[in-house]
């Protein structure tokens, strides 16, 4: 007689333990700094309240952070993250430059004759909201090792 028959169990295309995860609010972040990045060439392409200096700073800010977020949301689908140690230096950096970006649009939309005071008012919520994301990311680093 032979024994009762075991099957192996059933393996799905997916195993849960494999799906690459990527932190959500590195996602928002991403989101943000794009909105401001776009937003931020399209003040500086029509009647620009900023210098040069300003407007390539503020530009070159943006478009950092951008490619920064890009790489470790990439490298979070690789399964190869970003140690934490290098993403809280870089969420407190983002956390100080966003809100220095905001005070230089805000001083930037206090000058006679801007036009489109909303692209700047704008661009001054959204600088605030991707601090505020920065520094909340650095607490969670901080205390919860996320």
């Amino acid at each position: 007689m032979i024994g009762p028959i075991y099957a192996a169990p059933i393996q799905t295309c997916c195993d849960r333990s494999t799906v690459p995860i990527v932190k959500p609010i590195r996602i928002f972040q991403f989101i943000l700094v794009t909105l401001l990045f776009a937003l931020t060439c399209h003040t500086v392409s029509k009647d620009s309240p900023y210098g040069q200096t300003e407007a390539a700073a503020i530009w070159a800010l943006f478009a950092t952070f951008l490619l920064i977020t890009l790489v470790d949301i990439v490298s979070q689908c690789g399964s190869d993250p970003i140690p934490d140690t290098p993403m809280f230096l870089f969420g407190v950096l983002g956390t100080l430059f966003f809100l220095m970006a905001a005070g230089d649009i805000l001083i930037a939309s206090r000058k006679n004759g801007i036009t489109g005071i909303w692209r700047l008012m704008l661009a001054v919520i959204l600088s605030i909201t991707c601090a505020l994301l920065f520094l909340l990311d650095v607490l969670l680093i901080f205390l919860y090792g996320y």
